[in-house]
């Protein structure tokens, strides 16, 4: 027996099927309704896939940066919690560092987004 597909090869499947077969059927409204729902598809097959890795690499980069400060016990706080704790200590943290951290978790997102924007070597690895 084999393992079903997981969720990204469903909607990455469905988004074909409308891009491949529906689309040439529709017209007007119909037609543009069918390429935002299979684009929809393809972003949500691009988050499963790659959401894990990014959400991942963003905490540790956020706690990396906050890992300057001993005070700050980071290892308890949620991803939010750490976005928080930047904020609040945003004064505090090394410039350099911090636009570091905060281009690859954006260069993350618009990999999910729209990949098409990134340069190829710019793409982040599927986990």
């Amino acid at each position: 027996m084999q393992d079903p597909p997981d969720a990204a090869r469903l909607l990455t499947a469905m988004a074909d099927t409308l891009e491949q077969r529906v689309l040439g059927e529709l017209a007007g409204s119909a037609q543009h309704q069918a390429r935002v729902v299979a684009n929809l598809c393809r972003v949500l097959a691009r988050e499963h896939e790659l959401d894990p890795a990014l959400d991942a690499a963003a905490r540790q980069g956020l706690a990396d940066l906050l890992a300057a400060d001993d005070q700050l016990a980071t290892d308890e706080l949620t991803t939010d919690g750490l976005w928080r704790a930047c904020a609040e200590h945003i004064d505090e943290l090394d410039e350099v560092a911090t636009h570091r951290v905060l281009t690859e978790i954006v260069r993350g997102k618009v990999a999910v987004a729209k990949p098409e924007y990134l340069r190829p070597d710019d793409q982040p690895e599927a986990p």
